[in-house]
């Protein structure tokens, strides 16, 4: 049976069998040996392989740019019949949050997770603290000539606080390098790390 050649000037190496696609044989730069191998199994996709977190980081990240958006959009509103006052968050505590949420996208992005969750609970308490004195002076200011409500930004600010803790909470446990955590030590379970890892 006449055997296909490797071009001219092939190096002695394992190749393509040409009389079998499952394996490989072995050219010595002039000819074709005896000596053949199965192949090698093709490579697992990356796909398939990559971790879960990178997902997380990004729902976390997300919702720290949410919490800076809803900083800046309106926190309430009072319309009467001769229209429509609009209080942005910026005209009062919303700089802060825009800092605190600047801040735990920050940490995402580090991947200092217990120190962005700690950040994400203040700034969302802060935010908490915040919609019920707006929604306390609300309640005073509306009358029957007034209807005053809470701003879609306030809203969004804490939604985006709720969930940025919510998903960097999962996030704590990693390593910064992305690995897996180190396995804590047995007789002290809320902290030091086992020095036997």
């Amino acid at each position: 049976m006449d055997e296909q050649q490797p071009s001219e000037g092939t190096p002695a190496g394992w190749l393509d069998d040409p009389q079998d696609p499952t394996s490989l044989r072995y050219w010595d730069g002039t000819k074709w040996t005896d000596n053949r191998a199965p192949k090698p199994p093709p490579p697992a996709e990356a796909a398939a392989t990559s971790p879960p977190w990178p997902t997380r980081r990004k729902v976390a990240a997300g919702s720290a740019a949410a919490i800076i958006v809803g900083s800046f959009m309106p926190w309430a509103s009072v319309t009467t019949a001769f229209g429509t006052l609009t209080v942005n968050g910026t005209d009062g505590d919303g700089r802060i949050t825009a800092v605190g949420g600047g801040l735990v996208l920050f940490l995402i992005f580090t991947r200092r997770y217990m120190l962005a969750l700690v950040g994400a609970l203040l700034t969302g308490a802060g935010l908490v603290y915040d919609a019920m004195n707006i929604s306390q002076a609300l309640g005073e200011a509306e009358s029957k000539y007034a209807m005053a409500s809470i701003g879609w930004g306030l809203y969004l600010a804490i939604a985006g606080a709720a969930v940025a803790i919510v998903s960097t909470l999962p996030l704590t446990g990693e390593k910064r390098d992305g690995g897996q955590p180190k396995r804590r030590s047995r007789g002290f379970p809320f902290g030091g790390y086992d020095s036997r890892k």
